[in-house]
């Protein structure tokens, strides 16, 4: 297994009640690798969920930045859990960063984002469908995999040889999603790596 590149972020905080997410970013010569998350939790628990696409698509048209529609080649979602109203959908846009949406509504392949896309995506653009943090992952038959911000404290988790959790393809990027239910929590700190097999 051997590692390149990387990258971090930290102190990421939303008011009680609002979900507190990150998006890594996929690349297209490695798995994705979460090696370190600090995380403090207020006098409440919070569960830290780490989902990797359950499928992948594209775009079977252009879509403009500024609007809300993208129409896709094929649905992303496994068997027996289409894709549908409030998953979790990352978008490679014409920029090349790779952003987070959430479907409002779906007719067919044609997909109603919450929120515009900014630069637009391209004929062709990869779209990875994470579901909902609660879905379970057809790639291993579990749900996405979740770990605790433990009430009142700031907790560790790291392995930087394995990884903490890994995307199981190439080019697929991992969201972070905190239920920051009650009582706000920070991500203190999220890093990750690149493997190739």
């Amino acid at each position: 297994m051997n590692g390149f590149g990387g990258n971090g972020t930290g102190n990421l905080t939303q008011s009680a009640g609002t979900r507190i997410r990150y998006l890594i970013q996929p690349n297209r010569n490695g798995r994705a690798r979460v090696t370190k998350c600090v995380y403090t939790a207020g006098a409440t628990a919070h569960p830290l969920t780490f989902a990797r696409p359950l499928g992948r698509t594209t775009a079977s048209a252009a879509a403009a930045a500024g609007q809300a529609v993208i129409n896709l080649t094929s649905d992303p979602g496994p068997s027996g859990n289409g894709i549908a109203a409030n998953d979790l959908l990352a978008i490679r846009e014409t920029d090349g960063v790779t952003r987070l949406y959430t479907v409002q509504s779906v007719s067919a392949l044609a997909i109603t984002l919450t929120s515009n896309l900014v630069a637009g995506a391209a004929a062709g653009a990869k779209v990875w469908n994470f579901g909902l943090v609660t879905d379970v992952n057809p790639a291993d038959g579990v749900a996405h995999p979740s770990i605790s911000g433990i009430a009142g404290q700031t907790t560790t988790y790291e392995d930087r040889e394995g990884g903490l959790f890994a995307t199981f393809v190439t080019d697929d990027p991992i969201l972070f999603d905190s239920g920051n239910a009650t009582n706000a929590g920070t991500l203190q700190q999220l890093n990750w790596s690149f493997t190739v097999d």
